[in-house]
């Protein structure tokens, strides 16, 4: 497994040796607990992409070196994480449980109206 680059620069802080480089991103990419279906969004044909396709541009993310932590659904991340996509990459894969409070957009709700 490779070092989780979160870890690293968390240390650094700790430790007082604190750099420019030692700020820590991380990419939500749980849209899916709010947004269901359209959450991977347009296509550019009239529809919106798939859920292959979201999972594709969580991995595009996590293999870009530009990230410390992936923030996605539980099912998002049960399905990468089999996929032994966090094995051999520093991002640290984190999701949300807070999901209660999170969904404000669901089937016949008005939040977004207000």
């Amino acid at each position: 497994m490779a070092a989780r680059t979160l870890d690293q620069k968390l240390d650094r802080i700790r430790a007082g040796r604190y750099r420019r480089t030692d700020f820590i991103i991380a990419d939500a990419k749980d849209a899916d607990m709010g947004f269901g279906l359209i959450a991977p969004g347009p296509d550019g044909r009239g529809g919106y992409k798939s859920r292959e396709q979201y999972l594709d541009a969580m991995i595009a993310m996590t293999n870009s070196g530009l990230i410390d932590i992936m923030l996605m659904s539980a099912s998002s991340a049960e399905t990468l994480v089999k996929r032994g996509v966090f094995k051999k990459k520093g991002v640290t894969p984190a999701v949300r449980l807070n999901d209660a409070t999170d969904i404000w957009s669901q089937r016949g709700s008005t939040y977004r109206d207000h």
